[in-house]
């Protein structure tokens, strides 16, 4: 399942005002699918590599097959390339700002 910039729409790429990277892809496997997946593909860690996998211990972590959007900006927060961390960042202030707005 994809996440980052892998999962999002052309609309919301706009909206937090990014492109897609063809030559990176962001995504989430079940837990006991890494090392096959790493085997199979000869992968190596690597910070600045092209390929980010994110684990899950349950495989409907997320039901519909899509990531909520709070976990795709967390995960764009995290990016340690600087436009997506800041529109991940700025995409969970909008998330807080909505959820204290329905509080009142």
């Amino acid at each position: 399942m994809r996440s980052g910039t892998s999962a999002l729409t052309e609309a919301d790429l706009a909206r937090l005002g990014l492109t897609r990277a063809a030559d990176r892809l962001d995504g989430y496997i079940p837990s006991d699918a890494l090392g096959p997946i790493v085997d199979g593909f000869g992968l190596s860690a690597d910070v600045a590599g092209n390929v980010v996998l994110r684990t899950v211990t349950t495989e409907d972590a997320f039901a519909d097959e899509q990531p909520p959007r709070a976990a795709i900006a967390l995960d764009l927060a995290e990016s340690l390339d600087t436009r997506e961390h800041a529109a991940g960042l700025r995409d969970l202030t909008a998330l807080l700002g909505d959820l204290s707005h329905r509080g009142r």
